[in-house]
Protein backbone atom coordinates (compact mmCIF):
# COMPACT_ATOMS: atom_id res chain seq x y z
CA UNK A 1 0.00 0.00 0.00
CA UNK A 2 0.98 3.64 -0.17
CA UNK A 3 4.06 4.27 2.01
CA UNK A 4 5.60 7.37 3.47
CA UNK A 5 9.36 6.95 3.84
CA UNK A 6 11.38 8.80 6.43
CA UNK A 7 14.02 8.45 9.13
CA UNK A 8 13.28 6.40 12.22
CA UNK A 9 12.01 8.18 15.32
CA UNK A 10 11.00 7.02 18.78
CA UNK A 11 7.35 7.34 17.83
CA UNK A 12 4.97 6.16 15.08
CA UNK A 13 4.66 7.91 11.72
CA UNK A 14 1.12 6.84 10.80
CA UNK A 15 -1.88 6.89 13.14
CA UNK A 16 -5.00 4.75 12.83
CA UNK A 17 -8.31 4.68 14.71
CA UNK A 18 -9.79 1.20 14.53
CA UNK A 19 -13.36 -0.07 14.75
CA UNK A 20 -14.32 -3.74 14.65
CA UNK A 21 -17.46 -5.69 13.82
CA UNK A 22 -17.92 -9.24 15.13
CA UNK A 23 -19.94 -11.33 12.67
CA UNK A 24 -22.22 -14.16 13.86
CA UNK A 25 -24.14 -16.89 12.02
CA UNK A 26 -27.71 -17.98 12.78
CA UNK A 27 -26.38 -20.39 15.43
CA UNK A 28 -24.82 -17.56 17.41
CA UNK A 29 -21.28 -18.55 16.45
CA UNK A 30 -18.58 -16.07 15.48
CA UNK A 31 -17.66 -16.49 11.82
CA UNK A 32 -15.63 -13.39 10.96
CA UNK A 33 -14.22 -10.07 12.08
CA UNK A 34 -14.80 -6.84 10.24
CA UNK A 35 -11.89 -4.42 10.60
CA UNK A 36 -11.96 -0.71 9.71
CA UNK A 37 -8.93 1.57 9.96
CA UNK A 38 -9.32 5.34 9.75
CA UNK A 39 -5.97 6.99 8.99
CA UNK A 40 -4.67 10.34 10.16
CA UNK A 41 -5.22 13.33 7.86
CA UNK A 42 -1.62 13.62 6.67
CA UNK A 43 -1.36 10.00 5.57
CA UNK A 44 -4.89 10.10 4.13
CA UNK A 45 -4.09 13.02 1.83
CA UNK A 46 -0.89 11.34 0.62
CA UNK A 47 -2.70 8.04 -0.02
CA UNK A 48 -5.42 9.54 -2.23
CA UNK A 49 -3.15 11.94 -4.11
CA UNK A 50 -3.83 11.56 -7.83
CA UNK A 51 -6.90 9.31 -7.44
CA UNK A 52 -9.44 11.97 -8.45
CA UNK A 53 -9.30 10.98 -12.12
CA UNK A 54 -12.31 13.03 -13.24
CA UNK A 55 -11.12 16.12 -11.34
CA UNK A 56 -14.50 16.72 -9.70
CA UNK A 57 -12.99 17.30 -6.26
CA UNK A 58 -14.41 14.04 -4.90
CA UNK A 59 -13.18 10.48 -4.51
CA UNK A 60 -15.97 8.22 -5.69
CA UNK A 61 -16.32 4.46 -5.27
CA UNK A 62 -14.80 3.68 -8.64
CA UNK A 63 -11.73 5.80 -7.97
CA UNK A 64 -11.22 4.26 -4.53
CA UNK A 65 -11.86 0.62 -5.45
CA UNK A 66 -8.35 -0.03 -6.76
CA UNK A 67 -6.79 1.45 -3.61
CA UNK A 68 -8.80 -0.87 -1.36
CA UNK A 69 -7.97 -3.89 -3.50
CA UNK A 70 -4.26 -3.05 -3.50
CA UNK A 71 -4.16 -2.58 0.27
CA UNK A 72 -5.82 -5.95 0.86
CA UNK A 73 -3.52 -7.80 -1.53
CA UNK A 74 -0.39 -6.29 0.00
CA UNK A 75 -1.50 -7.03 3.57
CA UNK A 76 -2.23 -10.72 3.01
CA UNK A 77 1.37 -11.84 3.47
CA UNK A 78 1.54 -9.89 6.74
CA UNK A 79 -1.62 -11.47 8.16
CA UNK A 80 -3.46 -8.18 7.80
CA UNK A 81 -1.72 -6.79 10.90
CA UNK A 82 -4.45 -8.65 12.83
CA UNK A 83 -4.10 -11.53 15.29
CA UNK A 84 -6.87 -13.67 16.78
CA UNK A 85 -6.65 -16.08 19.70
CA UNK A 86 -9.13 -18.70 20.93
CA UNK A 87 -8.64 -19.53 24.60
CA UNK A 88 -5.10 -18.21 24.30
CA UNK A 89 -4.12 -20.10 21.14
CA UNK A 90 -3.72 -18.68 17.64
CA UNK A 91 -6.85 -19.01 15.48
CA UNK A 92 -6.87 -19.99 11.83
CA UNK A 93 -8.31 -17.50 9.35
CA UNK A 94 -8.94 -17.58 5.62
CA UNK A 95 -8.14 -14.95 3.01
CA UNK A 96 -9.69 -11.56 3.81
CA UNK A 97 -12.37 -10.12 1.54
CA UNK A 98 -14.83 -7.24 1.13
CA UNK A 99 -12.14 -4.59 0.99
CA UNK A 100 -13.26 -0.98 0.71
CA UNK A 101 -11.58 2.41 0.82
CA UNK A 102 -13.54 5.59 1.53
CA UNK A 103 -12.30 9.18 1.79
CA UNK A 104 -14.57 11.33 3.95
CA UNK A 105 -14.06 14.49 5.98
CA UNK A 106 -10.40 14.57 5.05
CA UNK A 107 -9.61 11.04 6.25
CA UNK A 108 -9.19 7.68 4.56
CA UNK A 109 -10.93 4.61 5.98
CA UNK A 110 -9.89 1.16 4.79
CA UNK A 111 -12.02 -1.83 5.79
CA UNK A 112 -12.03 -5.58 5.21
CA UNK A 113 -13.61 -8.82 6.44
CA UNK A 114 -11.46 -11.56 7.99
CA UNK A 115 -13.28 -14.94 8.16
CA UNK A 116 -12.40 -17.67 10.65
CA UNK A 117 -11.68 -21.13 9.22
CA UNK A 118 -14.08 -22.66 11.76
CA UNK A 119 -17.02 -20.93 13.49
CA UNK A 120 -16.44 -20.28 17.18
CA UNK A 121 -18.98 -20.65 19.98
CA UNK A 122 -18.38 -17.56 22.17
CA UNK A 123 -20.36 -19.11 25.01
CA UNK A 124 -17.64 -21.70 25.58
CA UNK A 125 -14.61 -20.10 23.94
CA UNK A 126 -12.89 -16.83 24.77
CA UNK A 127 -12.10 -15.00 21.53
CA UNK A 128 -9.43 -12.30 21.72
CA UNK A 129 -8.09 -10.17 18.90
CA UNK A 130 -5.80 -7.25 18.24
CA UNK A 131 -4.68 -5.22 15.24
CA UNK A 132 -1.14 -3.87 15.38
CA UNK A 133 2.09 -3.13 13.53
CA UNK A 134 4.97 -5.10 15.15
CA UNK A 135 7.44 -2.33 14.26
CA UNK A 136 5.26 0.48 15.68
CA UNK A 137 5.73 2.54 12.51
CA UNK A 138 1.93 2.55 12.49
CA UNK A 139 0.08 3.22 15.74
CA UNK A 140 -3.32 1.46 15.76
CA UNK A 141 -5.62 2.58 18.57
CA UNK A 142 -9.28 1.77 19.29
CA UNK A 143 -11.87 4.31 18.26
CA UNK A 144 -13.09 6.43 21.16
CA UNK A 145 -16.71 5.76 20.16
CA UNK A 146 -18.16 2.28 19.55
CA UNK A 147 -14.86 0.45 19.01
CA UNK A 148 -16.59 -2.95 18.75
CA UNK A 149 -19.99 -3.79 17.29
CA UNK A 150 -21.87 -7.09 16.98
CA UNK A 151 -23.95 -8.29 14.04
CA UNK A 152 -27.70 -8.72 14.49
CA UNK A 153 -27.36 -12.50 14.96
CA UNK A 154 -25.25 -12.09 18.11
CA UNK A 155 -26.66 -13.70 21.28
CA UNK A 156 -28.05 -11.16 23.73
CA UNK A 157 -25.45 -11.99 26.39
CA UNK A 158 -22.53 -11.00 24.16
CA UNK A 159 -20.15 -8.27 25.23
CA UNK A 160 -16.54 -7.21 25.02
CA UNK A 161 -13.81 -5.87 27.24
CA UNK A 162 -10.62 -4.14 26.23
CA UNK A 163 -7.21 -4.30 27.87
CA UNK A 164 -3.79 -2.89 27.15
CA UNK A 165 -0.86 -5.26 27.15
CA UNK A 166 2.41 -4.03 28.67
CA UNK A 167 4.89 -5.76 26.41
CA UNK A 168 8.33 -4.39 25.49
CA UNK A 169 8.50 -1.65 22.88
CA UNK A 170 9.28 -3.08 19.42
CA UNK A 171 12.25 -1.92 17.33
CA UNK A 172 11.53 0.97 14.98
CA UNK A 173 11.24 0.51 11.22
CA UNK A 174 12.89 2.97 8.86
CA UNK A 175 9.75 3.37 6.77
CA UNK A 176 6.44 1.75 5.99
CA UNK A 177 8.01 -0.72 3.57
CA UNK A 178 10.32 -1.96 6.32
CA UNK A 179 7.38 -2.08 8.72
CA UNK A 180 5.48 -4.38 6.37
CA UNK A 181 8.35 -6.87 6.47
CA UNK A 182 7.76 -7.47 10.19
CA UNK A 183 4.91 -9.91 10.63
CA UNK A 184 2.94 -10.30 13.85
CA UNK A 185 4.21 -13.33 15.80
CA UNK A 186 2.15 -16.46 15.12
CA UNK A 187 1.95 -17.57 18.76
CA UNK A 188 2.09 -15.89 22.13
CA UNK A 189 1.34 -12.57 20.46
CA UNK A 190 -0.37 -10.83 23.32
CA UNK A 191 2.43 -11.52 25.76
CA UNK A 192 5.09 -9.94 23.55
CA UNK A 193 3.88 -6.56 22.33
CA UNK A 194 2.29 -3.41 23.82
CA UNK A 195 -1.08 -3.67 22.08
CA UNK A 196 -4.78 -3.09 22.72
CA UNK A 197 -6.58 -6.44 23.05
CA UNK A 198 -10.31 -7.07 22.71
CA UNK A 199 -11.88 -10.00 24.55
CA UNK A 200 -15.25 -11.31 23.31
CA UNK A 201 -17.50 -13.50 25.47
CA UNK A 202 -21.19 -14.35 25.29
CA UNK A 203 -22.08 -15.29 28.85
CA UNK A 204 -24.29 -13.88 31.57
CA UNK A 205 -21.27 -12.04 32.96
CA UNK A 206 -20.10 -10.57 29.66
CA UNK A 207 -19.32 -6.86 29.57
CA UNK A 208 -22.09 -5.07 27.62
Amino acid sequence: WTGLAGPARAHPHVWIEMTSAVGFDDKGQVTALGIAWTFDEFYSLAAVDGLDKNKDGKYDAGEMKELGTTYLQNLEKFRYFTAIELNGKSAEVTKASNSAAVFQNGRLTFSFRLPLVNPVDPKTTKLSFSSFDPSYYIDIQPSKTNPVRFSSAAPKACGFSMRKNDGPAPPMALNLSESLKQQPPADGIFGMLPVAIYDIRCTAGAVP
